[in-house]
């Protein structure tokens, strides 16, 4: 099976974005299928650093990736076609 990944430019950065810290949180949703659609990251103080949600398609193929910045802004957004 050939993957297609169409990624789209960041529309925004927040200040600091490349400063990445190890000791943070996350917490994880996933669906009935029992597939990750949602992550919430948290940095090392609890303060919240965005969110990112996934989609998939009835197979269960992920098609849709989301990025949200703490300001609810979105970053980046992925889309997969598969065929």
């Amino acid at each position: 099976m050939n993957v297609l990944i169409l990624a789209f430019a960041l529309l925004s950065m927040p200040s600091g974005a490349a400063d990445y810290d190890l000791l943070g949180t996350r917490q994880y949703a996933y669906n009935e299928a029992g597939l990750r659609s949602e992550k919430i990251s948290f940095d090392a103080e609890g303060r919240l650093e965005g969110k990112v949600y996934y989609f998939y398609d009835a197979k269960g193929y992920k098609i849709r990736t989301e990025k949200y910045s703490v300001e609810d802004s979105l970053l980046a957004l992925y889309e997969y076609q598969f065929n």
